[in-house]
């Protein structure tokens, strides 16, 4: 859904994984870490981008947080705020 949306996103597993990932890359910051607090791997996963780079934006997943059965208006509601993230994050650079 990220991706069709011009995005570059990179679905993770695992801590080595995430900085493997980066460094292959060369990824200077993480944007946006869209995750599951309830994943056993998210707390490490966020501490370590936090130490690469400082403050990460974030947005929380949960299950069940939607019904599931208008996939489009699902699509449309994360891509919205997936930008509206991306725009905060991108103007408070400007500030620094």
């Amino acid at each position: 859904m990220l991706t069709t949306a011009g995005y570059l996103a990179l679905p993770i597993t695992s801590l080595p994984e995430t900085l493997k990932i980066v460094s292959e890359l060369d990824i200077a910051a993480v944007d946006l870490l869209i995750l599951n607090p309830a994943w056993d791997a998210a707390p490490e996963i966020l501490e370590a981008l936090q130490n690469l780079q400082g403050p990460v934006k974030m947005i929380r997943i949960e299950s069940g947080d939607r019904d599931a059965s208008d996939i489009d208006a699902i699509r449309s509601e994360w891509i919205a705020r997936v930008e509206r993230e991306l725009q905060w994050a991108r103007s408070a650079d400007d500030f620094s």
